[in-house]
C-alpha cells in the first residue's frame, strides 16, 4: 500500500511540474518582446531556450529581486525534443539513479557574447 501511494504521490509530482513548464512556455510566447538568447539540445533529449525577457513581478519574492529593482530578467524554457529520450534514458526509480547516474542530466556551462537587452530593458508589462 506504502509504495502505491508513493507511485500516486510521484506522479502527481510530475504532473505538477509539465503543467509549470506548459504555463511557462504558453505565456512566454504569448509576449513578443523577449529576445532569444540561445538554443541548445542536451542528452537525454531536452531542449533549452535561454530568453531575455521585460520586467516582471516574479514569486517567490524572496529570491527575487523586485521589478522596481531590475531591467529585465531571464527565463529558460525546457521541454523534451520531438525526438524524445530512447527508452531507458530517463527515469527516477532508486535502482535508476544507483546504478545509472545520480542526475538527470550532467552539469552544462553556457556562455552567450555580446547580447544587447537595451529593448527589453525599455519596456514595460503594465
Amino acid at each position: 500500500m506504502e509504495k502505491l501511494l508513493k507511485k500516486r504521490e510521484n506522479k502527481g509530482y510530475l504532473i505538477r511540474i509539465l503543467f509549470i513548464i506548459t504555463l511557462m512556455a504558453i505565456s512566454t510566447h504569448a509576449f513578443s518582446d523577449e529576445m532569444i538568447i540561445g538554443k541548445e539540445k542536451i542528452p537525454p533529449g531536452i531542449n533549452l531556450i535561454f530568453e531575455g525577457a521585460i520586467k516582471d513581478h516574479i514569486e517567490p519574492k524572496e529570491f527575487y529581486l523586485q521589478e522596481k529593482d531590475s531591467d529585465i530578467h531571464i527565463e529558460a524554457l525546457v521541454t523534451w525534443s520531438s525526438d524524445g529520450p530512447e527508452k531507458g534514458d530517463v527515469g527516477f526509480h532508486y535502482d535508476w539513479r544507483e546504478k545509472v547516474n545520480k542526475n538527470l542530466i550532467s552539469k552544462k556551462i553556457f556562455t552567450y557574447k555580446n547580447q544587447n537587452f537595451e529593448r527589453q530593458a525599455s519596456l514595460t508589462r503594465r
